[in-house]
């Protein structure tokens, strides 16, 4: 989708971007998100997700992710 606007932010802690793309339940309206990476661990901490108009309609805060350390190799390799 094209994207309309250009925003990004980088602090000690994060990187912040935000962009268009159609919503992900009907893929129907555009929709913008602003997605929030943890540097540290390069994962997803927060999304938040507005409609066309500019209203808020969903935060998804991430915490405490687990990470499965035991997976082999092959699981990553095509």
């Amino acid at each position: 989708m094209e994207q309309k606007e250009n925003d990004f932010f980088e602090d000690e802690e994060r990187v912040e971007f935000l962009l268009w793309a159609l919503d992900y339940i009907k893929e129907k309206s555009p929709e913008r998100y602003r997605i929030s990476i943890s540097k540290k661990y390069w994962f997803p901490v927060r999304i938040e997700r507005y409609s066309w108009e500019g209203n808020l309609l969903e935060v998804s805060d991430i915490k405490d992710y687990i990470l499965n350390a035991n997976l082999e190799d092959r699981v990553f390799l095509p």
